[in-house]
């Protein structure tokens, strides 16, 4: 099994909607951890990255995957709209 499949069956451990048990999810899960294919889970580590940029360029790097990110859209608890791709809050 792959590390992407490993994931996405963690975020569907974990109870997140079917639509968030996606590839880029997945993908953004294995960044956050640090994780290469080759890596063992055991070897995972918390690591602090940009939310666009860092985790597009170690996705890029280790899985071979180039496609843009979409961006992501969606409301703060105050109820202030964002767009991830523009880091820009209004």
């Amino acid at each position: 099994m792959s590390k992407i499949s490993d994931a996405q069956d963690i975020l569907s451990v974990l109870g997140l909607p079917t639509a968030q048990q996606n590839e880029i999810s997945a993908l953004t899960l294995l960044a956050l951890c640090g994780l290469k294919e080759e890596d063992n889970w055991a070897d995972s580590t918390r690591k602090s990255l940009k939310i666009s940029k860092d985790i597009m360029a170690f996705v890029n790097e280790n899985y071979k995957k180039s496609s843009r990110m979409p961006q992501i859209h969606g409301k703060l608890l105050d109820g202030r709209c964002f767009i991830s791709s523009c880091r820009h809050v209004s």
